[in-house]
């Protein structure tokens, strides 16, 4: 299962040295730690929200990614792992929903780069 803390300070590791983070949090399961960083990064709530698909686990996963999408309202693939899941769980509305939105920011952001 997954499990996301918050701390007063988290230190991380990028690979090349350690790095501390006031009012953290860490995603981890088992003993593994699949996150650190800010609790109000909308990759972390993605990125848990994503462990949470994978493991089955949709109610859960269905919360992190519209975590993710409320933190960062131009976040394509949140949207669309949100739309997946919605669908998932027979929610077709919001599934089209988010799939819609998911179209819009991307079709956007492909006009944006062309400029």
């Amino acid at each position: 299962m997954k499990t996301l803390i918050q701390g007063g300070y988290v230190v991380g590791y990028n690979g090349k040295e350690h790095i501390i983070f006031e009012n953290g949090c860490v995603v981890y399961e088992n003993e593994f730690i699949n996150y650190v960083g800010f609790p109000n990064d909308p990759k972390a709530h993605y990125r848990l929200g994503y462990e949470l698909l994978n493991s089955g686990e949709l109610e859960k996963a269905e919360t992190y990614f519209k975590g993710a999408t409320n933190l960062d309202p131009y976040f394509i693939l949140a949207f669309k792992d949100l739309a997946y899941v919605t669908s998932q769980l027979n929610d077709t509305k919001n599934a089209i929903k988010y799939y819609k939105q998911a179209l819009k920011l991307d079709r956007n952001d492909k006009e944006e780069h062309e400029k």
